[in-house]
């Protein structure tokens, strides 16, 4: 079986140093969601949902959630959000991650259009 790797280059993270994951979705992989062997990690603001293993040494951060991203189409590799998504405006909210229409970013590297 394939793996499916959506929205982030790496579905297993194998941690020595502190590290951040912000706004992010981790679905339908054949692995890990997040997974921490060593070291520290914030995980705020992720969707980590239908994986094997959603999370392996960590647990949600701040602002996570588990639930079905609803991209557009993803069997046509449409991988942005629709306008019900989970992770439509609840990425990090800090105001410097602001999408460019003031919005609060979403989770995810495509954002709602």
């Amino acid at each position: 079986m394939k793996f499916k790797i959506i929205l982030l280059i790496l579905c297993l993270l194998v941690l020595f140093n502190p590290f951040n994951i912000y706004a992010n979705v981790f679905y339908n992989n054949e692995g890990n969601g997040i997974r921490l062997d060593n070291g520290n990690l914030e995980n705020n603001y992720n969707d980590v949902f239908n994986n094997i293993v959603d999370y392996l040494g960590c647990s949600a951060g701040t602002g996570s959630v588990s639930s079905d991203p609803l991209f557009i189409d993803e069997a046509s590799d449409n991988y942005h959000l629709q306008g019900l998504s989970p992770c439509k405006d609840t990425g990090n909210p800090d105001p410097q991650y602001n999408a460019p229409d003031g919005s609060t970013n979403d989770m995810g590297c495509y954002p709602y259009e």
